[in-house]
């Protein structure tokens, strides 16, 4: 009898297997989700995918990289608040292979970016959303920064806006590095420095991590890019920036004058266009030290702060109360 009942439980445990297994095999594929499109061109034999927003317009052969529009909301997010103001438009053009295309597209100026098409057995259906591409956040970040139209001698705004719109870790970093300077971190120095070369504005990758430093800078986890535009793996630690100390300083300087003074941020490029000086600025502030000397002292204890993790206020934020 108790063979009986064996064999009868052996034969039912294998006939729930075999049905598990079956319904394992006849489970359904979940497609991936297609990219948001707007509007279809087709010339020809030639289809090009456009998605239309208020603030750019994305344009490709593979449908599969109007994704990217993440990538390009994302940057647009930190120039609105670097500047208070939306980036004008524009048009980007990105695909996995040349393209011929002029300098606009519909009225709107035109750049392109080739990058490497989407591999579908990486990118799980679901997760297209989050696909980032830093080429795309680069070359819209140029775009925008140079239609700001600062002279020559304002290249340090234009240097530190690149580096901030452009990389989510650029915050982070740019302090980071500031701070590890120390007096060498001037706002005399800085004004007085020459424009860097184009490879080192946009030089965004982080040689190491640093325990240390992540735990004084702050928590969470910030996506790094190479310098050529590939994607390093996000990890619980934030980067330290050790590339060149001019772009890290220039963009730890807008940092402080919008953490003291939005407004002045917002209107420094049209005050810069119409020939003021940063000092002459200065010296107008209602909010920021007047002189480069109080600058640097309040400035330098601001980046020691930040980097340690801890919130700072103007020396006269208890008086002004």
């Amino acid at each position: 009898m108790t063979s009986k009942i064996l064999r009868r439980a052996v034969a039912a445990g294998a006939l729930g297997t075999a049905a598990c297994h079956t319904f394992v095999l006849r489970e359904a594929t979940v497609a991936p989700e297609p990219a948001p499109v707007t509007r279809v061109d087709v010339a020809g034999s030639d289809t090009t995918y456009v998605l239309r927003t208020s603030g750019y317009a994305l344009l490709s052969r593979d449908r599969r990289l109007l994704w990217t529009h993440t990538t390009l909301d994302d940057a647009a997010h930190r120039y609105r608040a670097l500047f208070g103001a939306t980036p004008p438009a524009i048009a980007v053009r990105v695909d996995s292979a040349p393209v011929a295309a002029g300098d606009a597209w519909n009225g709107l100026p035109l750049v392109a970016v080739r990058v490497a098409p989407p591999d579908p057995k990486r990118v799980m259906p679901g997760e297209e959303s989050a696909r980032e591409v830093p080429q795309v956040a680069v070359r819209a970040a140029q775009t925008w920064v140079r239609a700001l139209g600062v002279p020559a001698g304002a290249w340090w705004l234009e240097v530190g806006a690149t580096r901030l719109v452009a990389d989510p870790a650029a915050r982070v970093a740019a302090i980071a590095q500031a701070a590890d300077a120390g007096d060498r971190t001037s706002l005399a120095a800085l004004l007085a420095a020459p424009r860097p070369a184009v490879d080192e504005m946009v030089a965004t990758s982080p040689t190491r991590y640093d325990d240390v430093r992540a735990r004084n800078v702050g928590s969470g986890a910030y996506g790094a890019y190479g310098t050529d535009g590939s994607a390093q793996p996000r990890a619980d630690r934030l980067p330290v920036y050790r590339g060149p100390a001019l772009p890290s300083q220039a963009a730890a300087l807008l940092l402080f004058l919008r953490d003291r003074d939005s407004a002045f941020v917002a209107e420094l490029p049209a005050r810069l266009r119409a020939g003021a000086s940063l000092p002459e600025l200065l010296a107008r502030s209602d909010a920021l030290p007047h002189t480069v000397d109080a600058f640097d002292v309040e400035w330098r204890r601001w980046l020691k702060a930040r980097a340690a993790g801890k919130a700072t206020r103007p020396p006269n934020a208890s008086r002004a109360r």
